[in-house]
């Protein structure tokens, strides 16, 4: 894991944390999304960049529904605090 940011939204009327770690393997890159609670982590969820919509996607089938109705913030907040960095 490289690098650690919190991002807050609000997610099926509740305002949530989450904390975007940053992991850089060769020439893979993904995201791990931590959803927290009172400092207690309640769910972990992986983003990786989709080359056809050109955004940061949830991967696999067990993303809730108000998580993936946020997807595209996720992906601006990736974009804005980390895409660069691994890249270069």
């Amino acid at each position: 894991m490289d690098t650690t940011l919190l991002f807050e939204l609000p997610v099926a009327g509740k305002d949530i944390k989450a904390l975007v770690n940053r992991h850089c393997m060769k020439n893979t890159v993904f995201y791990s999304v931590e959803l927290m609670e009172e400092s207690h982590t309640t769910a972990c969820h992986f983003m990786a960049y989709d080359t056809v919509e050109w955004m940061y996607k949830f991967i696999g089938d067990t993303t809730p529904i108000a998580l993936l109705e946020k997807e595209e913030e996720f992906s601006e907040f990736i974009f804005r605090s980390f895409h660069d960095y691994c890249l270069s």
